[in-house]
This record gives structure tokens, sequence and C-alpha cells, in this order.
């Protein structure tokens, strides 16, 4: 399992190349999330405070896990 988490890591890292990257896939993410009929109940507290908040500490924890930039502190 462990070789497949890396080998999945490494995969992600080469279709997203930075911050911007993470950014733009997170909104498309929660796009199509927070308006889909099976997730909508468990996405009811961030659609209420909005992304604004949201996207950039996720953008940290991605940004940390894919590319060990050590911007998540959480």
């Amino acid at each position: 399992a462990r070789g497949y988490v890396s080998l999945f890591h490494r995969d992600i890292a080469a279709d997203l190349a930075d911050r911007a990257d993470v950014e733009a896939l997170l909104y498309r993410f929660y796009g199509r999330a927070l308006c889909d009929e099976l997730l909508y109940e468990s996405f009811t507290d961030l659609r209420a405070g909005g992304l604004d908040a949201h996207i950039p500490t996720m953008c940290d924890f991605w940004e940390t896990t894919l590319f060990r930039t050590a911007r998540y502190r959480g």
C-alpha cells in the first residue's frame, strides 16, 4: 500500500505544477461537491461559510502534501 501512495503522489504532482493548479482543482471539486445531491448535506457548513476562507487552507494542505512546501499548519 505504501508504494501506491507514493506513486499516487507522483502522478498528481505531474498534473499539478503549482499552487494555482491546486486552487483551480479545488474550485472545480467544490463547485461540483457543493451542489451534488449525495454530498449536499456533508457540505452544509462550508456552503454557509463560503469558500473564501476554506480554499487557502486547503491549498496550503495540498501544496504541503504534494510539493512538500510546509505551508500547512493544522
